[in-house]
C-alpha cells in the first residue's frame, strides 16, 4: 500500500507545480521529476508503449483529455509522464516550452488521471467474493503472477500490487462481470 501512496503523493506534488502560475520553468525542468520518476520505478522510454497505445495522446494535450478516462495503468501513465518531461529537459528548442499553455495542461491532465487511480479509499482495498469468484473463473493472468492460485491467494495478491487493481477492475467491467 506504500507504494500506492508514493505514486499518489508524487502526482500531487508535481500537479501543484504545473499549476502553479507563478514556477520558473527551471523548478519543471531540472533533475528532480526525472529523480522521483525513477524512484517509483516510471521509465522513460519516449513514450512509445503509450503512443503506441493512445496514439497522439503520447504528446498532445487535447487528445489526451479525450482518452484520460480510459488510462487505468499506473506504470504505463507514470512512463508517458516520465517520458514527455524529458523531451523539454533534453529534446525541446528551449525549456520554457514546458510552460506554454498546451504543455501544462497535458502533465496536468496526466497527473490528475494518477492522482486518481492512486487515491486512497478503503473501499477500493476491499475485493469482493464477486469480482474474485468472477476474475478466477475468466482469467489466468494472476495464476500466472502467483505462485499458489486461490481465492486468498488473489486477494493477497491484489493487496501487495494495488498498481495492477484498475487492469483487472477494467478487465471484469469491460467483460460485463460487474
Amino acid at each position: 500500500m506504500q507504494k500506492m501512496k508514493d505514486y499518489h503523493s508524487f502526482a500531487q506534488k508535481w500537479l501543484e507545480k504545473f499549476k502553479n502560475p507563478d514556477i520558473n520553468y527551471l523548478e519543471l525542468v531540472d533533475h528532480f521529476m526525472a529523480d522521483d520518476c525513477a524512484a517509483l520505478g516510471f521509465e522513460m522510454d519516449c513514450s512509445h508503449a503509450f503512443g503506441e497505445k493512445y496514439g497522439k495522446a503520447a504528446s498532445s494535450a487535447e487528445e489526451l483529455k479525450r482518452i484520460i478516462d480510459r488510462v487505468d495503468d499506473i506504470m504505463l501513465l507514470g512512463s508517458a509522464i516520465y517520458s514527455q518531461w524529458r523531451y523539454f529537459n533534453h529534446w525541446a528548442y528551449s525549456g520554457d516550452e514546458i510552460l506554454e499553455p498546451e504543455n501544462r495542461e497535458w502533465f496536468t491532465t496526466a497527473l490528475n488521471r494518477l492522482a486518481e487511480l492512486t487515491e486512497d479509499s478503503s473501499d477500493e482495498t476491499e475485493y469482493s467474493d464477486c469480482f474474485l469468484d468472477w476474475y478466477a473463473a475468466h482469467e489466468s493472468i494472476l495464476e500466472k503472477e502467483m505462485e499458489k492460485p486461490s481465492m486468498e491467494g488473489m486477494r493477497q495478491f491484489l493487496m501487495e500490487h494495488p498498481e495492477k487493481k484498475m487492469a483487472y477492475w477494467h478487465k471484469v467491467w469491460d467483460a460485463g462481470g460487474v
